[in-house]
């Protein structure tokens, strides 16, 4: 992609475009000038005399390691990321400049709209150039996040596209000698060369991560997503190989702090990325072998404490760490495509045990968790009318919660999932409300039953505006026609100020904690006997 400013000679005035008073440029013509300034993504900015930073738009804020254009006013012009091009500009008889990324310096990919980049050999090749002349450099190997989930969701032909624009977005981070690579296909790596430490090429990683997380429209259709970062920068006899390696290590490490972030390498990641791969092998070993564990957590009316559903909870117990919760493991699962199969475990193991509770509770519910990989997966719908029929349970005995994080991750292909599982007959339910993403405004339009209350707004409680949360949430729900699950309930005062505030449905400690099968059963037995719910009702 080129970029060139167009600009006649002699005086020139912007208007409201610099916001400074106008002089002859109608006030509709300038506020076009300054969207467009703002929202160009070529990282520019408008400089005084004194090269004082008077506004910038936000590509050039992201550049510079800021959130936001105002956070530039008025401070010096940075040191550029990129080769600039200057204009100058008079507004209102002053002299200002328009500072710009240099559509000429940039890369080749960046000119050519992502088209263009080297190919592996040619990439290894410019590496070892560059260390053989003992210049300083760094390599970066971006990943795109959730990349398989992307490809069911849009098609090959969509996700490609998509591609293409994060990568002629990665190429505006780079400049004329750097170098950009396709890897495979969803993994691209960058050599930047000349950059002399490693907060330098994490700087420009971390430009790299802020690009690619804005939305991206194809078709009219706006697609969210994100990129992991491995940087290596080269040391006293490194080899092309050696930075590859330390830059896989450093992009491992990066999702599994969450994705969308860069890591630089240290040595210490060699330990954790061994650690990991061991426990990748022993969770294999585990689900193959039938190994893991389906733990259940009660859920109970708060006001005559009758038991409503279980939840099923995932364990892992480990030979030598102990007995592992699902937060231990589900992240590696899913990065390691483990995750079909351990939902498809969870979903036939939570069934068969509700058919076996079924006759002495009728009425039971069973709470499944979903993640944002199973809700892309085309197959969901499917298995799970195929798991309620070969084990007799009724749809309406299943309630799924998914995130409202994996919902929103691409609301157009939730939306289409949802309305194919509760035409099923299948509940669903909001798990962790209010941690997500902001969903209000497509809340009304999936088709849930249920929002459930992170204990997080639970612990809250005792404090004003932590009960002042809980019934906005309350009253949201209600609203909408929705029941409220709170989660983490450990106290009697906790039940009773959810009880003032309206909530009818809970589940936490104070009732029990979460059971394997034999000992849920048992529980459910004793309580079905003794309904009272007025305290610690588990087997000790």
């Amino acid at each position: 992609m080129e970029y060139r400013v167009c600009m006649p000679r002699g005086r020139i005035d912007t208007g409201g475009a610099l916001g400074v008073e106008p002089n002859s440029i109608p006030d509709e013509q300038a506020r076009v000038l300054a969207e467009a300034f703002s929202a160009s993504p070529v990282p520019a900015a408008i400089v005084d005399g004194d090269e004082l930073i008077v506004r910038a738009n936000r590509a050039f804020a992201l550049l510079h390691g800021r959130d936001h254009p105002s956070e530039l006013a008025g401070q010096p012009l940075p040191e550029p990321a990129a080769p600039i091009s200057r204009v100058p500009l008079v507004v209102a008889g002053r002299i200002y400049t328009l500072v710009s990324l240099d559509g000429a310096g940039t890369s080749d990919a960046a000119r050519a709209g992502g088209s263009g980049l080297v190919d592996r050999d040619q990439l290894m090749q410019e590496t070892e150039r560059t260390l053989a002349d003992g210049r300083s450099c760094a390599l970066l190997v971006l990943h795109v996040d959730r990349f398989s989930t992307i490809v069911d969701t849009l098609g090959p032909a969509e996700a490609d596209r998509l591609l293409e624009t994060l990568l002629a977005r990665v190429a505006l981070a780079t400049r004329a000698q750097d170098a950009l690579c396709r890897l495979g296909g969803d993994e691209v790596a960058v050599l930047l060369r000349h950059r002399s430490t490693a907060a330098d090429a994490l700087a420009t990683a971390q430009w790299i991560v802020r690009l690619a997380g804005e939305p991206v429209e194809l078709d009219g259709r706006s697609v969210v997503t994100s990129l992991s970062v491995g940087v290596a920068v080269a040391n006293p006899g490194a080899s092309v190989g050696s930075l590859l390696r330390e830059a896989d290590v450093a992009l491992s490490e990066a999702k599994s702090r969450g994705r969308n972030r860069a890591v630089v390498f240290d040595p210490a990641l060699r330990a954790v990325l061994e650690e990991r791969s061991r426990l990748e092998y022993e969770l294999r070993l585990a689900l193959s072998g039938g190994r893991l564990e389906l733990y259940y957590q009660p859920e109970v009316d708060l006001v005559t404490g009758e038991v409503l559903g279980v939840e099923a909870l995932a364990r892992w117990p480990h030979p030598s760490r102990g007995l592992l919760s699902a937060g231990a493991f589900v992240e590696l699962a899913e990065q390691t495509g483990m995750a079909a199969e351990l939902g498809r475990w969870v979903l036939d193991e939570a069934a068969g045990a509700l058919a076996a509770w079924r006759e002495a509770h009728p009425g039971l519910v069973m709470y499944l968790n979903v993640s944002a990989m199973q809700l892309g997966q085309p197959e969901l719908v499917a298995e799970v009318r195929r798991t309620l029929d070969q084990a007799g349970v009724p749809p309406h005995q299943i309630c799924l919660e998914i995130t409202e994080t994996a919902v929103m991750t691409d609301v157009d292909r939730s939306m289409r999932v949802l309305a194919a599982l509760h035409e099923l007959g299948v509940d669903l339910a909001i798990d962790d409300f209010g941690t997500g993403f902001s969903s209000l405004a497509h809340l009304k339009r999936f088709p849930v039953q249920l929002l459930k209350i992170d204990r997080s707004f639970v612990d809250d409680l005792d404090d004003d505006d932590g009960r002042a949360i809980v019934a906005s949430v309350l009253g949201l729900a209600s609203s909408l026609g929705l029941e409220v699950i709170a989660e983490g309930v450990e106290t009697g005062e906790q039940r009773r100020i959810l009880v003032d505030l309206g909530c009818s449905r809970a589940q936490g400690h104070l009732f029990s904690v979460a059971l394997d099968r034999e000992s849920c059963g048992r529980w459910l037995a004793a309580r079905r006997r003794t309904p009272d719910g007025g305290g610690r009702d588990h087997p000790s």
